[in-house]
């Protein structure tokens, strides 16, 4: 088996399966994930299963292949990447008492992912597979006893590993997730703040789950009020004036505040729900269903990514849970709907219509099953219906079950970990072996750990990085006489620090007081004042500048309408104050400031192609140009063309990747352009007048950065700064007399993000 790991890195510590179909559209992501110190190893299924003609088998050999690496590769995160029509599931077995002579049906199978993480038997390495009795039942419990009480297959259902479920059924699927979770990691789609919102729905009449309180509960003793940078947001739907609002909680509308509470970085639903959605409806009695995420652009566009949390129930199923729902059986290999009357003592199966003995043996479902062809599960809505909306990772249910207790017990636990953790799957591992180890809920027939931790289902990357593995960047700019750089601190604030000529120094770091940002600066001389734009924690730019009539720095200064997920990059096109960003969407947008109207223009879209950096924004000769990276990682640009008046489409120059947004500068008159190569190293490539075309990327490999450098012209000596691995700021510089750069200077012991 270890032939599997062929190649892989020597600690794998992100496990990926997937059927062969998904594997193109997971290198990019694998490639990323070992770019930026997630060692990762990628396995067709065909791989593992091939041969194997017994379907039932499948999930034992994958489970089998997941030890492996947990026990020899340092395997602990496993991303499952497909939905159970392509990566099987195993079920466990719920035993009627009696055979089903009084309930008339001798047991149910439920779909468990925590087969996958519950890898050995109690205290030993030797893999479980969940049938200490070799009955051909797995996990099984007796309804309605303890699983305490009876546990005749010895599993105990506790995580070895994280796993998680990426629920795509088409390569498009795939596809958008993976693009997902890169923008994400790097920063772009991604809350800088420890942003919670929580939506529920009203007590009522047929209600009793008392939603608000619950999930006020759950805010309370995971004491999120503690976290730096919180902010919290509460929405409560389905309100009726018999039962109004709840104290600190407002309506859910159709407004904006419906967008804002989803672009929150952690959301948590409390209330009733289907495999198809929430049963939270708001003022317009549209519910949050799979047509309501799939349809909505406000969500199919939304500025940041939240992990959701669900304690409805069925909000997290699959596959079909048996015989209740229509699903296929095994051997044979058919359709299967079982209905059956205790009244009347009879059973029949309406995917034939055939009446069938009772009580009935249910026939075994198959490994690979879904509930419907569309719309199949609510995760798979948010996750991977769209490249540019949605949510980042979603947990929910498969069954009917007590949400508000069980689930709420578990998010406590999960919550608690966001200022100790910084991986979803350790999050979700931990909150997991807690809810454990606290043997919450042992005696209950769902809620006990072995049962529950396999109802709660993971769906998304478990390797997910929760901050940017890209640094936010930095910005360099000659303010004057004074070269000074801009940064953001490590808690979110703006920073900045100037060579003092007088002193022939550094100054140390000097933090603005107020305002929190989410992006990197792009600081700039417009006229005689130095402004510095970054990217809002709501998503919008914001900016402040210099006053050098009162000796300093105003505040944030709001531009409102519609929301970045980039830097800005600023520049001066003669007396034209322009700044630039990647939208939602991923092109490029633009806005400048209007002396005639004495205001800043909206953005303006320039075209519908797509970008993966921020871009960088040069006055080339009297050429205005900008830079970015595509996405497949190579440098493109586009100008404005000043004859025809119109934005060239973007230029793709050349082969060779970069692993950060590229920063372009005028040196005396060469157009030059620097980047992080993938391997961390600075890069860069310029314009040759002479040959009239680009030269190849030219590597300065002499050390990692972590960050996308900061081009700047410091009188007549081209200067690259960037943040080093370990999170303070350095610099390089081109020394003409030498004909050489030299080594990196770094530049104190602040960190910066």
């Amino acid at each position: 088996m270890s032939h599997l790991f062929a190649g892989a890195p020597a600690t794998c510590r992100l496990l990926i399966i997937a059927p062969d179909e998904f594997a193109a559209a997971l290198l990019p992501l694998v490639e990323h994930k070992n770019l930026t110190g997630m060692p990762s190893h990628l396995i067709r299924l065909s791989a593992i299963t091939g041969g194997i003609a017994d379907l039932s088998l499948h999930p034992w050999e994958i489970k089998k292949v997941i030890a492996e690496g947990h026990l020899h590769h340092g395997t602990y995160y496993v991303l499952l990447a497909g939905d159970a029509g392509k990566i099987p599931v195993r079920h466990r077995f719920v035993r009627q008492p009696n055979g089903g002579a009084d309930s008339g049906l001798d047991g149910t199978y439920n779909p468990s992912d925590n087969y996958y993480a519950n890898l050995y038997r109690p205290g030993t390495t030797v893999v479980s597979d969940w049938d200490g009795n070799g009955d051909g039942k797995y996990n099984e419990t007796l309804w309605p006893e303890s699983p305490s009480a009876y546990n005749p297959d010895g599993a105990d259902g506790y995580p070895h590993v994280a796993v998680g479920r990426v629920p795509a059924h088409t390569t498009e699927e795939m596809t958008n997730y993976v693009q997902k979770v890169i923008e994400y990691e790097e920063g772009m789609r991604m809350r800088a703040v420890n942003a919670f919102s929580f939506l529920s729905e009203s007590n009522s009449a047929t209600s009793k789950l008392n939603a608000p309180e619950s999930a006020d509960d759950i805010a309370s003793q995971a004491r999120l009020n503690t976290l730096p940078l919180f902010e919290q947001l509460k929405k409560q739907g389905s309100v009726t004036p018999q039962y109004p609002l709840k104290p600190g909680w407002s309506l859910f509308t159709t407004g904006s505040a419906e967008t804002g509470i989803f672009t929150a970085k952690w959301m948590i639903h409390v209330g009733h729900g289907t495999n198809n959605g929430w049963e939270v409806k708001n003022e317009k009695e549209a519910a949050i269903n799979s047509a309501y995420v799939r349809g909505n652009d406000s969500l199919r566009c939304s500025y940041s990514y939240p992990v959701m949390l669900s304690a409805g129930c069925d909000t997290g199923q699959l596959s079909p849970n048996a015989p209740f729902h229509e699903y296929r059986g095994l051997n044979p290999d058919t359709a299967r709907w079982i209905w059956y009357y205790t009244d009347l003592k009879k059973a029949e199966d309406r995917a034939t219509g055939m009446q069938i003995p009772y009580p009935v043996k249910v026939p075994v479902p198959n490994p690979y099953d879904l509930l419907t062809a569309t719309d199949r599960s609510f995760a798979c809505s948010w996750l991977c219906s769209s490249n540019n909306g949605g949510a980042i990772a979603y947990c929910g249910a498969t069954v009917v079950h007590q949400g508000t207790a069980y689930s709420g017990d578990l998010f406590i636990r999960m919550l608690r970990q966001v200022n100790k953790m910084n991986i979803l799957g350790d999050v979700w591992a931990q909150g997991s072996r807690d809810y454990f180890n606290e043997k919450l809920h042992k005696d209950e027939i769902l809620g006990a750990p072995r049962i529950f931790l396999g109802i709660q289902t993971l769906y998304g990357d478990p390797s997910l990085r929760l901050s940017p593995v890209v640094s936010h960047g930095i910005s360099a700019v000659m303010a004057g006489k004074r070269l000074t750089v801009f940064a953001r601190t490590m808690h979110g604030v703006l920073t900045h620090k100037y060579y003092d000529p007088d002193l022939n120094k550094w100054t140390d770091w000097s933090h603005f007081k107020e305002g929190v940002v989410s992006s990197g600066a792009a600081a700039i001389m417009a006229g005689d004042r130095l402004t510095v734009f970054a990217r809002t924690t709501h998503g919008t730019l914001s900016h402040r500048f210099y006053d050098p009539q009162k000796k300093k720095w105003t505040g944030w200064m709001h531009l409102e309408h519609e929301v970045i997920c980039s830097a800005p990059a600023a520049v001066m096109a003669n007396d034209r104050l322009v700044v630039f960003a990647r939208n939602v969407k991923g092109s490029l947008v633009q806005r400048y400031y209007d002396p005639q109207q004495q205001g800043w223009t909206n953005w303006v879209e320039l075209d519908p192609g797509y970008i993966s950096s921020a871009p960088s924004a040069v006055m080339a000769g009297d050429r205005l140009t900008v830079f970015a990276r595509t996405a497949h990682g190579t440098l493109t640009h586009k100008y404005y063309d000043p004859v025809k008046q119109l934005w060239t489409a973007w230029i793709h120059l050349g082969e060779g990747r970069i692993s950060s947004a590229p920063s372009a500068v005028m040196a005396g008159n060469r157009l030059t352009v620097f980047a992080r190569t993938m391997h961390g190293t600075l890069t860069h490539k310029y314009y040759d007048t002479v040959k009239q075309k680009w030269t190849d990327w030219l590597h300065l490999g002499d050390g990692q950065i972590s960050s996308a450098p900061s081009a700047v012209m410091a009188g007549d000596r081209l200067t690259i700064f960037a943040r080093t691995m370990h999170g303070t700021l350095t610099h390089k510089y081109y020394d003409t007399q030498r004909q050489g750069w030299t080594d990196w200077v770094h530049l104190g012991d602040g960190k910066i993000s």
